[in-house]
């Protein structure tokens, strides 16, 4: 059942980041802030129980990836009526501390045998995020916010 449609496994990402920019006032309506950031990436997947007894063999209970970025980037927020800012993001840097581990059953080692790898070093590699988003406001204190991102990495 690895990797079909059908599978179901939990699966939870933590991500962390600082940043640090100042905004520029470009006019009235549009603001360009560059900035600095440090941030750190957790994915952890819990595979459960989705092999059957009989295929076993390497079945993995959970993965856990993880690692460090940090790099420059720039937010271009622009604000066509006093209720709505529209903000564009873009952001390139660099992994580093990057590992991936494991669990699971393996028959190989002992019958219904549990086996696990420690941290395995994937290297460090460049990244990209690029995004969009938009906040409008409809009272001074509640605001609504919408956005995408697209982060790429190895």
């Amino acid at each position: 059942a690895y990797g079909t449609y059908g599978q179901k496994n939990h699966a939870k990402i933590t991500d962390f980041s600082l940043r640090y920019g100042k905004g520029f006032e470009i006019n009235d309506n549009l603001m360009m802030t560059p900035y600095a950031e440090l941030g750190h990436h957790v994915w952890k997947r819990d595979l459960g129980n989705t092999c059957p007894f009989a295929i076993s063999v390497g079945c993995p209970g959970s993965e856990k990836y993880r690692h460090y970025y940090y790099g420059i980037g720039a937010l271009i927020q622009n604000s066509p009526n006093q209720n709505l800012v529209l903000s564009a993001d873009g952001f390139i840097g660099q992994t580093f501390s990057s590992e991936i581990s494991g669990s699971g059953t393996n028959l190989v080692t002992s019958v219904g045998g549990f086996t696990s790898f420690s941290p395995q070093d994937l290297g460090d590699k460049s990244m990209y995020r690029l995004g969009v988003s938009a906040d409008y406001a409809f009272t001074p204190q509640v605001h609504g916010n919408i956005g995408v991102d697209y982060v790429a990495f190895k």
